[in-house]
């Protein structure tokens, strides 16, 4: 079913009901957007409420579009996130960073067997020692400003809860 929608405001820290079409989980979503629907039910979504359609569900394209596509409607639209003379950098940080940690932590909770587990656990806190490395020096990845890779980095550290033993 993928991600499940709490009924109420209260039910789930953090998360809140489906107050535009009432769906109890994503796959529902993605059955509203197409009836023939068949692949994974995954989030993020980028939802068209007029259409109810899905826009996007592509992580990194969301960001991008978020960057520009609402400038018009924005509190800050000369924010730029993926400015073009970071480009190059903030790419390269962008993939060992989804590599190691985006989708490092996803590899770490799906794995089933302890050595598939222990590889990605350490692909996972090289890449986090990597970054904390830069941060030693630096207040962002790529210097002094916000960029699109501090964005993509804080959603999954944000969410990341590090097991004691």
């Amino acid at each position: 079913m993928g991600w499940v929608f709490p009924d109420t405001e209260t039910e789930q820290s953090g998360a809140a009901p489906d107050h535009i079409n009432g769906a109890k989980t994503i796959r529902a979503l993605y059955e509203l957007a197409s009836e023939n629907y068949s692949g994974k039910y995954t989030v993020p979504v980028l939802w068209d409420k007029k259409l109810k359609t899905i826009v996007n569900n592509e992580s990194e394209e969301i960001i991008r579009m978020f960057n520009t596509e609402f400038n018009e409607i924005a509190e800050n639209p000369s924010l730029d996130i993926y400015r073009s003379h970071l480009q190059t950098q903030i790419n390269e940080l962008n993939g060992w960073i989804y590599s190691g940690i985006n989708n490092g932590v996803y590899k770490c909770g799906f794995a089933k067997k302890q050595g598939p587990y222990e590889e990605v656990a350490k692909q996972l806190y090289e890449a986090l020692d990597k970054c904390e490395e830069i941060h030693r020096k630096q207040r962002y990845l790529c210097g002094n400003s916000l960029t699109e890779a501090d964005v993509r980095l804080f959603v999954t550290l944000i969410r990341f809860d590090e097991l004691k033993s």
